[in-house]
């Protein structure tokens, strides 16, 4: 059994997102021979456009495995495919009603795309673990980061008692899961937008969704003031924007909430690219940590050395591509990340060092 520990730096993330913007180009390569045997990065440079293939998709189970940190085996970890430095998908949802479509899921095909995950072995993940690199998910499973932009009714409405999530509202089965297995814990991100959050009309209504949905672990991401197109804005009208956007809801969730997700408008920069990450407008300071992008596929791990916080690529959850790129992550050993079940170490196979780049502060462990 080998095993090797050591404390590694390394630096690490912010959010772009929504429907519409330009396409990105077709993918053109197989990431095979990067599996095999990773190419060493000098820098962290974009990943190359990849593309899926055709095979058979292996089933997972849906129970986590016991047997983490030390417990942990080299062996063991070999037989679950221990990687922390494959994919992370982050699946990008918008409407969710009552049909299929390009920016739309119905009900129906929304829970059986987290029942999909569920049974592959896929655990959400927040924001902040995943910007900050801790996963805390059983060994064996796989991190998924869930989006929500555009802040739909259907996202969050509460049954009749007026406090309880809908169960067909995006939180109530979420969190419906997360009562059948803990190990599904609801977590996902929400990005909104004023003056009608949730498509509501009723400010006190919309307080309470937010303050629901902060104090439940889930996260809010800002998605400018108005749904706007910060490309067509001054640099003092981007920041007054996302101030502003921040401002409003710190008076509703409280000042020490902090917004680390920037969903931008259909995918678009504003000319200041910098603006979208941090600014300050008449005393209040905003300060983002990773941006979703519209697309295209899964992102790197925030411990792989191509990881860019500012382009957290995104899986677009109309059917034809969430099961595509599903399928892609199993289709070659080590393509998607493999958690070691310690939030504390990040782990993969010695043929991957190349690649590596741990966050600060994470004990490293190889094998095989």
């Amino acid at each position: 059994m080998r095993r090797s520990l050591a404390l590694l730096a390394a630096t690490g993330a912010l959010a772009t997102g929504c429907g519409g913007g330009a396409e990105p180009a077709a993918p053109v390569a197989s990431e095979a021979a990067a599996v095999a045997s990773p190419t060493p990065t000098a820098t962290r440079a974009p990943s190359p456009a990849l593309a899926p293939t055709a095979s058979p998709t292996p089933d997972r189970s849906s129970q986590p495995t016991e047997g983490t940190g030390p417990d942990l085996t080299d062996e063991r970890a070999a037989q679950l495919g221990v990687n922390e430095l494959g994919r992370v998908l982050v699946v990008q949802w918008h409407k969710i009603q009552d049909v299929d479509g390009r920016w739309e899921n119905s009900i129906a095909t929304f829970r059986a795309q987290l029942r999909v995950l569920y049974e592959r072995g896929y655990r959400p993940v927040s924001a902040s673990e995943f910007i900050e690199g801790t996963f805390p998910i059983p060994a064996g499973t796989t991190p998924v980061l869930l989006t929500f932009d555009d802040s739909y009714k259907e996202h969050l409405y509460f049954g009749p008692d007026g406090s309880t999530p809908d169960p067909d509202s995006v939180v109530g089965i979420l969190q419906a899961m997360e009562a059948e297995d803990p190990t599904w814990r609801a977590r996902a991100v929400f990005s909104f937008y004023w003056p009608y959050p949730f498509r509501e009309t009723d400010r006190d209504l919309i307080e309470r969704k937010l303050r629901y949905l902060v104090a439940n672990g889930f996260d809010l991401a800002n998605h400018t003031y108005t749904h706007d197109d910060l490309s067509e804005l001054s640099d003092a009208d981007v920041v007054a924007n996302l101030a502003r956007a921040e401002a409003e809801l710190a008076a509703v969730v409280g000042d020490d909430y902090h917004v680390r997700v920037m969903t931008l408008t259909q995918g678009i920069w504003p000319q200041n690219p910098d603006l979208a990450l941090r600014g300050e407008h008449d005393g209040f300071a905003y300060e983002h940590d990773i941006a979703l992008e519209v697309g295209f596929m899964p992102t790197r791990s925030p411990h792989h050395v191509e990881y860019d916080r500012r382009s957290v690529q995104r899986v677009q959850a109309f059917v034809e591509e969430f099961d595509k790129w599903v399928a892609w992550l199993d289709e070659e050993p080590g393509r998607r990340f493999v958690s070691d079940g310690d939030a504390t170490v990040v782990t993969y196979p010695s043929d991957w060092s190349d690649v590596a780049a741990p966050r600060d502060g994470f004990l490293v462990r190889t094998y095989g």
